[in-house]
């Protein structure tokens, strides 16, 4: 049954974010504090089940604006001496990466550097029977430079710059002689970090309905961590969630390791969400929620 409540409890956040979460991913996310809220011993009032939320405020990232340049780089350049010549293009292997990020007024000036690698074949081995060797030349890295205009652009912006090489061709134009030809797909996608206050009566809203379960986990003697209850949210009195524990960890004493040791019981309150659980082809029989069951 505590497989069956973390797995709708993961569902339920899931669908309500359109992102798929397991347990540990709700620790690591700005808006999902509240949640782990719930979670804490020292937040929950066990008269009534009741919680009571802190406010918080939210670090958000308000785009203002996203732009797209093409870049084109062309380039002619030799084998060196002492290096094979070339038959056929076998491969190339192009890299662009960002060197520098500069905004000023309405515009995001982008530096980079691309770095094309060629493997190629030796004319000499045309008429042999062996397998021609395959030799690699590294062109030299081209700096490369993209100014692309977004209205609303101030200096203490940040950009998130993204490098795509939607294109690359390289021609023999003598045996010793290589050009490469590579098109760029810079973006930029331009944000300002904003400190957001939402309202408290909001947030518990969102919890309320969005949440069916809260797994409460404790470390306890020993050292070993166990889940000690999983409550239901039953909705929202007022501007307080409520909660209602559906399965206790009942302590029956510690083993020859110091190791506590109990059993899982059922509180005897048969939660709210079960269609939803027939509803997703888990079918319970009902003396799971009777007091009597471990």
């Amino acid at each position: 049954m505590l497989k069956v409540c973390i797995q709708i409890f993961l569902r339920n956040i899931s669908n309500k974010f359109k992102k798929t979460f397991t347990f540990l991913d709700l620790m690591h996310i700005d808006i999902m504090k509240d949640y782990c809220l719930l979670i804490l011993p020292e937040r929950r009032q066990y008269l009534g089940m009741s919680v009571n939320l802190k406010k918080e405020r939210y670090k958000i990232k308000d785009l203002i604006g996203k732009e797209k340049e093409h870049v084109i780089i062309e380039d002619t350049e030799k084998i060196p001496e002492g290096q094979p010549e070339a038959e056929a293009v076998i491969d190339v292997e192009p890299t662009a990466k960002v060197e520098d990020i500069k905004l000023i007024n309405d515009r995001v000036i982008v530096e980079g550097v691309l770095d094309v690698r060629v493997f190629y074949t030796e004319s000499e081995f045309e008429d042999s029977d062996e397998e021609n060797q395959v030799f690699i030349f590294h062109f030299a890295p081209e700096p490369f430079t993209a100014f692309i205009d977004i209205p609303g652009v101030q200096s203490d912006m940040k950009a998130d710059i993204k490098i795509s090489v939607s294109g690359i061709n390289v021609d023999i134009i003598e045996s010793n002689l290589l050009r490469k030809q590579a098109d760029l797909d810079i973006t930029a996608l331009v944000f300002q970090k904003k400190d957001l206050e939402l309202p408290v009566k909001a947030i518990r809203e969102q919890i309320a309905s969005a949440v069916d379960l809260i797994v409460h986990q404790s470390r306890l003697r020993g050292g070993e961590r166990k889940i000690t209850q999983v409550s239901e949210v039953q909705g929202m009195e007022g501007e307080v969630i409520v909660m209602q524990d559906i399965f206790t960890f009942s302590q029956e004493g510690v083993d020859e390791n110091g190791k506590v040791v109990g059993q899982f019981q059922s509180t005897g309150i048969k939660p709210k969400f079960m269609d939803k659980l027939e509803a997703q082809g888990f079918q319970l029989p009902p003396e799971t929620f009777m007091p009597a069951f471990r």
